[in-house]
């Protein structure tokens, strides 16, 4: 079983879009990233720490900081943190892995130790403790094989797996997989550092603790009497970095009905009927438009394409790929909420087309984005109602300060069951 104890590789660089170099940030004296590693060594269940950190000038920091305390570091691709993984990995000849995050200056060793324990005891590919949210975030970590991580290497092809290092084994039915659930219950606490409200959460819960070792039940005896500490950072989502990936990802792929599909619009892919389209007053009001010009169309189109939070598809049939209607989703990635604004030509404006259009958009955005509500704003004709209605959506009353000149446009919601 010895020969068997996983490596634990560290992912950690000073860049972050969010709250740029968290990581040095000090707790009780100490950089969060020392407080990660000091941590995970407490764990029994491991045979090494890494640091994978990356090649660029501003993670020096980071790599200077590991010679000087002694812990090895590796150095790879900054945003290809699938490949970074994979090479520290083949360069400590590691066989067995445990992914942890530098922004998590809260992981419990006994956790740690549960769940490898659980790797080690039996036959997985995948092991982790974040398939469910049993654990509070910033407690969770991933065990898996070299075998697996080196063929996810290989067949990644999506930005957001290789970002995120293990969405391709996860969705792979030949890998044995395993969640372990936390033996209690815990609150949704976020013990993990993405936004400043998440750094200074965390430093008030160290130094009202005031040492540098507890746990996890520790932490939840200390906020179960001081409750208030919890407004710091509550109301920020989690896996926010993880959506916005996905949503880059949903740009550029097609997505398939049976008679329909859709597709990511940019200049390289418009068909006739946009141009066509271009004098429809109905569809220059859809986009925001004011007159017909072509190069307005194009400058919209990529603008689009530069945002992180919204998503623009050509609606096509198959049999002839005739352009029937073109759709925008507005995502609220903190509310985990998506607004359907869908134009559709009145000559294609048949029942069973669009049912067909919405439905494989709530699927792909249930299952792909993984959001939790769908809201489709629309100009309400009969033929629409009955589709929204039939894929469970609630009519709710028409929104007031928008009307358009011969039907009102209603909010129509569905959320993931």
């Amino acid at each position: 079983m010895a020969d068997k104890k996983p490596t634990a590789i560290i992912q950690a660089r000073m860049g972050s879009t969010r709250f740029p170099g968290k990581i040095m940030k000090l707790i009780l004296g100490k950089p969060v990233l020392w407080h990660v590693v000091n941590r995970t060594s407490l764990a029994n269940n491991l045979k090494e720490i890494i640091v994978a950190t990356t090649i660029e000038k501003e993670d020096d920091v980071i790599y200077e900081f590991c010679l000087e305390q002694n812990i090895p570091v590796f150095r790879g691709s900054k945003e290809d943190v699938l490949d970074r993984y994979y090479q520290c990995a083949k360069e400590y000849s590691v066989d067995h892995v445990v992914r942890i995050t530098s922004d998590c200056p809260l992981h419990d060793p006994k956790v740690i130790d549960r769940v490898v324990q659980i790797y080690l005891d039996n036959n997985y590919d995948y092991v982790t403790n974040a398939l469910e949210n049993t654990y509070p975030d910033g407690i969770d970590l991933e065990v898996f094989t070299f075998k697996a991580l080196e063929e996810a290497w290989q067949k990644s092809t999506l930005k957001s797996d290789r970002e995120h290092v293990t969405p391709y084994i996860r969705h792979q039915e030949k890998f044995k997989i395993r969640n372990v659930t936390a033996d209690k219950n815990y609150p949704p606490y976020r013990l993990t550092v993405d936004y400043p409200e998440d750094y200074e959460f965390i430093k008030q819960l160290y130094d009202g603790i005031g040492k540098e070792i507890f746990y996890l039940d520790d932490i939840k005896e200390f906020l179960d009497s001081h409750p208030a500490l919890l407004e710091i950072n509550q109301h920020i989502r989690p896996n926010e970095g993880y959506t916005i990936s996905l949503v880059e990802d949903a740009k550029d792929v097609m997505i398939h009905g049976k008679k329909t599909y859709l597709i990511g619009l940019n200049e390289e892919n418009l068909f006739p009927q946009h141009i066509n389209w271009m004098k429809n007053p109905s569809f220059l009001d859809f986009l925001g438009i004011k007159d017909s010009n072509l190069n307005q169309f194009k400058n919209y189109l990529e603008n689009e394409r530069r945002s992180k939070d919204s998503l623009l598809y050509g609606i096509f049939l198959i049999e002839n790929d005739i352009g029937m209607g073109i759709v925008k989703i507005d995502i609220d990635i903190p509310l985990e909420k998506a607004i359907l604004n869908i134009w559709v030509d009145k000559a294609y404006e048949d029942p069973d087309l669009c049912t067909e259009t919405l439905k494989i958009l709530v699927d792909y955005i249930f299952t792909i984005l993984k959001l939790k509500e769908v809201l489709l704003k629309t100009y309400v004709t009969e033929n629409i109602s009955k589709c929204a209605k039939s894929l469970g959506f609630k009519i709710t009353s028409p929104l007031e300060d928008e009307k358009a000149a011969d039907t009102e446009i209603w909010l129509i919601m569905k959320e993931n069951e």
